[in-house]
Order: structure tokens, then sequence, then C-alpha cells
């Protein structure tokens, strides 16, 4: 079977003009198919880079990092840890003044003993508290960076499945 294209759409049969939307269709596929296999390592060391930093939860994916209610729930443990250093901090300047009025007042043996503990476990909590915090920026950062370094990638992917479907679909029809 044979055909012949023509840049004049009225001498140009059907089946011609068929063929040169396929041909227009698969070379989009291509175009993002290959265009996503180049952008494939870079998407690939990424992955790595942050599941090497050991920030994910068990259920979390690629997949589930790269949708708008991430950030959302990100920024709300970012707040809840900032929230939770107020108290933190309070309870371990109450502390710390605590002991100085006891060690100003002359108080020594059990007395001054309960406060040192009662201090030590204030600034153990802050310590924990800074940790964690420490923590949620860290893991915000990283997901995000992943999330930058991988966007070409993904818009890449997305148009191809999207451009492999449209294909798939329409494009097995005949004319």
């Amino acid at each position: 079977m044979s055909f012949q294209l023509d840049e004049d759409l009225e001498r140009q049969d059907k089946l011609a003009t068929w063929i040169e939307f396929l041909n227009y269709e698969y070379r989009k596929y291509d175009k993002h198919a290959n265009t996503t296999k180049r952008l494939q390592s870079r998407h690939d060391v990424a992955w790595k880079k942050l599941v090497d930093a050991n920030v994910l939860k068990p259920l979390e994916t690629e997949e589930s990092l790269c949708v708008f209610g991430i950030w959302l729930q990100l920024k709300n443990e970012e707040i809840e840890a900032e929230k939770a250093m107020e108290p933190a901090i309070s309870v371990t300047k109450s502390a710390e003044q605590d002991l100085l009025r006891a060690q100003s007042a002359g108080l020594s043996g059990r007395s001054l003993s309960r406060i040192e503990q009662k201090l030590s476990a204030a600034k153990s909590k802050l310590a924990a508290t800074i940790k964690s915090l420490e923590w949620i920026i860290r893991r915000r950062n990283l997901i995000g960076d992943y999330n930058d370094e991988t966007k070409s990638y993904r818009i890449a992917k997305d148009d191809t499945e999207d451009q492999s479907i449209f294909c798939d679909g329409y494009c097995s029809r005949s004319p």
C-alpha cells in the first residue's frame, strides 16, 4: 500500500492524512519517552540520596512525596515542633531560676539535688525537642530538594504516559 503526503490537504487522501497524524503523535510520544529516559538517572540518584538520608516515613514512596498535600503535612509537622519548643524552653528557664534561688538561699542536700534533677530533665527534654525540630526541617528540605531535582523527570514521565494513553486509545483506530 502506498501513500503520498501533500501540503494541500484537499489533494491528500484520508489514509495519507491519517498516517501523517499518526506519525506526528508517535513522534511526540518518542520525544517524551526519550526525555524521560534521559532524566531517569538523575531521578534515581535523587531518590537514592533521599532514601539514604533516612528521613522517609515507612509508607512514603516516590509518588506520595510528589503530591501537593505533602507540603501541608511537612509544614504542619514543623509548626507542631516549633510549638513544642515554647513549653520546653519555659520549663528549662523556670528550672534554672529555681536552682539559682535555691543556691542563693543556701539550700543544699536533697532539695538542691531535686532541683538539679528537674533542671537536668528539662534540659534533656529541650535538647530532644530541638533535635526533633532540626530533623523535621532537614526532612522538609531534603524532600523539597528531591522534588525540585526530579520535577522535569516527573513532567516528562507524565507527558509520556498521557501520550501513550492517547496513542493506544486514539491512534489504534483506523481512518
